[in-house]
């Protein structure tokens, strides 16, 4: 037995979502309550669980029982069907365990000066008295980030090259025409959609007309082929010269082993790399987006956050010790998450029957959750949509109450990674600069490819720097 939910046609439900996503969760909430079942053509239903109880009772579900990485199907596209958000069972287990150690906390230490010079590396060519905007900066910054803590690629052709790829099939992605969607649908996977857009028609297009050749299919094919070259071309080069130590993600990966002694392949590797570039770059750069934005709309907040750097770091630079210390600055980050986190949230396909909620759900349906509502549900937070980092200083979240990273098993692997990176952009930035928005509307969420994003851009200006 399904919780209840619309009525209307499938086609409608999907329209509704697609056309007002926040409305439309809203409104099932309100009617329905925190258990409700969406449908959309070709689509198991969605069992929207959005209480903590419930929550609780899928994370400690077999592995075996709820698949994520089947839920997960639609983004072979993007990553490629090596990657670990795709996997299930054992095999997901014994990759995670692989890809663990480059993101344990306290690696993040390593990377801090680094953040901090590519920060201000792009806060550079803005001069007091300029307006720029802070979406495309925020972009900049972790982009670079990721190709230089991650990929262990410096500034030069090659990095350049790297950002141009990764643009323009981000930009693809969430620009995408409804027939390419329909093209994905012939091919038995997404991932397999992938390959023959590289390998066939990326081909074609060096031999077409060369009107044809700016044919969107043509564009996103030249794109993905041309990633794919630069990544199997850097892995082969860090392959013949790979050394112990190198504290780049990428070297490590390399470096790393099964229990059986084997590593990661060619295209093991460039999936888990897509995933981490894609995903790792797009969310926290909305992440702080919506921060800067946030602490500019509300000035008893940033006034706090200010307070806190004054007299923590003061004329000091940043250190991790330091970082460590800014409790009101990781209360910002958690509370910009809660009402701004850039994951719609999470799914699972039921392999088996699992009883969930009361419900006793079949198998073959997708479970899911809305962090949009369970992050404003005010049975859980006092003023839910207000913006109040105090709530997170002296409070233990239930980790089934607040999921921006989702939960159990599959916790995001790169939440200790972008946290920390948030952290430190941020801090830097409100440390050392003065930031003044141009008045505006309010930002709010809005659906971006696959992930939440800003609903407009918002232009700042720089109203002098720090000595």
């Amino acid at each position: 037995m399904l919780p209840p939910g619309p009525s209307s046609h499938p086609a409608v439900q999907a329209f509704r979502y697609l056309r007002e996503p926040f409305a439309f969760l809203d409104d099932c909430a309100k009617r329905f309550g925190d258990k409700f079942t969406v449908r959309v053509p070709r689509r198991p239903p969605l069992v929207f669980i959005n209480e903590p109880d419930a929550i609780k009772e899928i994370f400690a579900a077999p592995t075996d029982v709820v698949l994520t990485g089947e839920a997960n199907a639609s983004v072979g596209f993007t990553f490629g069907r090596h990657s670990l958000i795709l996997l299930d069972g054992k095999r997901h287990e014994r990759e995670r365990r692989l890809l663990m150690p480059p993101f344990h906390g306290e690696r993040m230490a390593t990377y801090l000066e680094q953040i901090v010079h590519i920060t201000e590396r792009a806060m550079g060519p803005i001069r007091p008295g300029d307006t720029f905007s802070i979406r495309a900066t925020m972009e900049t910054i972790t982009l670079d980030v990721i190709l230089e803590c991650v990929f262990g690629i410096g500034p030069g052709p090659r990095q350049e090259r790297f950002r141009d790829l990764l643009r323009t099939f981000i930009k693809e992605g969430k620009t995408t025409p409804a027939y390419m969607h329909v093209l994905g649908m012939l091919f038995r996977d997404r991932a397999a959609f992938r390959e023959f857009l590289a390998t066939k028609v990326a081909p074609m297009t060096d031999v077409l007309p060369s009107v044809l050749r700016f044919l969107p299919t043509a564009s996103v094919a030249r794109c993905i082929r041309d990633l794919d070259r630069l990544l199997f071309d850097d892995i082969a080069v860090r392959r013949a010269k790979v050394t112990k130590g190198g504290v780049d993600v990428m070297s490590m990966l390399l470096a790393a082993r099964y229990e059986d002694g084997r590593g990661l392949g060619d295209e093991e590797l460039r999936d888990e790399m897509m995933t981490m570039l894609i995903a790792g770059h797009d969310t926290t750069a909305t992440t702080l987006a919506f921060a800067v934005s946030k602490l500019l709309e509300s000035p008893h907040v940033l006034e706090q956050v200010r307070d806190e750097l004054a007299r923590v770091v003061g004329a000091r630079a940043l250190t991790p010790e330091l970082l460590r210390e800014l409790k009101y600055l990781d209360a910002t980050v958690k509370e910009v998450l809660r009402l701004y986190d850039p994951a719609p949230g999470f799914a699972r396909v039921l392999a088996k029957p699992l009883r969930v909620g009361g419900y006793d759900l079949p198998a073959g349906v997708m479970v899911t959750t809305s962090t949009y509502l369970l992050h404003r549900d005010p049975r859980f937070w006092t003023n839910p949509h207000g913006f109040d980092p105090s709530r997170f200083l002296d409070r233990r979240v239930r980790p089934t109450q607040y999921v921006p990273f989702g939960g159990g098993s599959r916790t995001c692997l790169g939440m200790a990674f972008a946290l920390y990176e948030t952290k430190v952009v941020l801090a830097h930035l409100i440390h050392r600069t003065r930031l003044r928005a141009i008045p505006g509307p309010p930002l709010n969420l809005a659906i971006a490819g696959l992930i939440y994003g800003p609903s407009h851009d918002v232009p700042v200006i720089l109203e002098r720097r720090a000595a």
